[in-house]
């Protein structure tokens, strides 16, 4: 009862004191509950906000090595521009793009092995693989030395199962193809813990010499749109669609769109 009685006189005193006088009452008896208001408030605010106006990605996408860029190009605008090609609507649908940089084939046997490239691949490697699981990912561009490693490991698509028959008719001589076999082979060696150094990759452009040829990825070192914007070398820039894309139709658009 004794507490009650405080209460009642503290109630009592409130009443004729002045406002600065209430206004730290208020806040020394209520803080925490106007600390945790106002946080579930601007939570609220900031999540409805999120739903009103988040957008679904169209494409995402990474960009190896590109280097010597275009100042006023970047992967982000060149799908922009795309957007536009295509008629995707922006305010719906949003780009994801990354410019990361990945040395292929490293010797981890080389005794003048850098630390530095090394470091460099096995992130990138690491950061491909964990947005690939993620399904957030639909294509990867890069030199062809970047890109056939990750052919090797499988993380492209067979073309033919994404494109038609009049694509793959337009687009077959830029066809750039990995040998399944090789990949048997390299899956049974790792399977077995064992390093194969016999295993030699055949010529990605050569699928007479291969026993079970398969086009993962297109050519696109004539695709100006890439190599002046993004510094590619003129020798071979190679696009792969990702094997487990959820947005194939818009990655072929984008094909379309490049190889013109």
């Amino acid at each position: 009862m004794a507490a009650m009685d405080e209460f009642r006189e503290e109630r009592e005193a409130m009443k004729h004191a002045g406002w600065k006088e209430k206004l730290s009452y208020f806040w020394d008896y209520y803080k925490i509950h106007t600390i945790v208001i106002v946080a579930v408030l601007i939570f609220g605010v900031s999540y409805v906000h999120h739903l009103i106006t988040a957008t679904d990605p169209a494409l995402e996408g990474i960009f190896l090595n590109t280097v010597g860029k275009d100042e006023g190009t970047t992967p982000k605008s060149l799908l922009y521009d795309f957007a536009e090609d295509a008629k995707i609507d922006t305010e719906k649908y949003h780009f994801s793009v990354r410019e990361l940089r990945y040395i292929a084939a490293v010797d981890m046997d080389s005794n003048n092995i850098d630390t530095a490239v090394v470091t460099t691949t096995t992130e990138t490697s690491q950061t491909i693989a964990a947005i690939t699981a993620a399904q957030a990912l639909d294509f990867i561009t890069g030199p062809h030395s970047c890109m056939e490693e990750l052919a090797y490991q499988q993380y492209f698509i067979d073309l033919r199962e994404v494109l038609s028959k009049e694509q793959c008719a337009k687009y077959e001589p830029f066809f750039i193809y990995i040998d399944l076999a090789i990949v048997e082979k390299i899956r049974d060696a790792n399977n077995a813990l064992e390093l194969d150094d016999s295993i030699v990759l055949p010529s990605g452009t050569e699928p007479d010499e291969m026993e079970k040829p398969v086009p993962v990825m297109i050519d696109m070192s004539h695709c100006k749109k890439l190599t002046d914007a993004f510094g590619y070398e003129p020798d071979m820039t190679a696009f792969g669609i990702v094997a487990n894309t959820t947005r194939t139709e818009n990655a072929v658009r984008f094909i379309d769109y490049v190889m013109k």
